[in-house]
């Protein structure tokens, strides 16, 4: 599954904690008690289940352009209607098992230059507590994702679809909120 679908799901947990549930008062981490209890597990479990449905044979350029240039523009519309916070969040935790997974998408987005996978590799290698926090961040991963083959197997057009309209309801949600 691309980014924004995970970023809709989060930032809608996200959104419906915030206004449904009320806050704690106890801050972790700049955060209430609440988002750390019950958003953020949400968000990121919500993954688990999005992950059955497959990202079908889109190239490098295509995934730039249905999903990073999308997402990035829609951080900068967050900006300006107020709901930086709330997006980032959702989006951060929706998103958060790719992101430990694929080293930031920087394996996704710069698939042509090896040499940087392998700059990163080396100097998690060489930083024992790094090498630790990678280890542990990769098995946590690992139990994140789903081990059976996907649910649906939509067409790359369809893959295209699914991320169009997901990046249009989070515009909607960021102006009617």
């Amino acid at each position: 599954m691309l980014s924004i679908p995970h970023a809709l799901t989060g930032f809608v947990i996200v959104k419906t904690i915030e206004i449904y549930v009320p806050n704690t008062g106890i801050e972790f981490l700049w955060q209430d008690l609440t988002f750390w209890l019950i958003a953020a597990p949400f968000s990121s479990l919500s993954h688990r289940l999005l992950d059955n449905i497959n990202e079908n044979g889109l190239s490098t350029k295509e995934q730039t352009n249905y999903d990073a240039i999308p997402h990035l523009l829609i951080y900068a519309l967050a900006v300006f209607t107020g709901n930086l916070e709330a997006f980032a969040k959702g989006s951060l935790t929706g998103n958060f098992p790719d992101i430990v997974d694929k080293k930031g998408y920087i394996a996704i987005f710069y698939r042509r230059i090896p040499k940087l996978k392998k700059a990163i590799d080396k100097i998690i290698a060489k930083n024992n507590w790094i090498s630790k926090v990678a280890k542990y961040m990769t098995e946590f991963s690992y139990y994140m994702h789903s081990k059976k083959p996907p649910i649906m197997n939509p067409s790359p057009v369809t893959t295209k679809i699914i991320g169009v309209v997901s990046a249009i309801l989070i515009v909607i949600i960021l102006i009617k909120t």
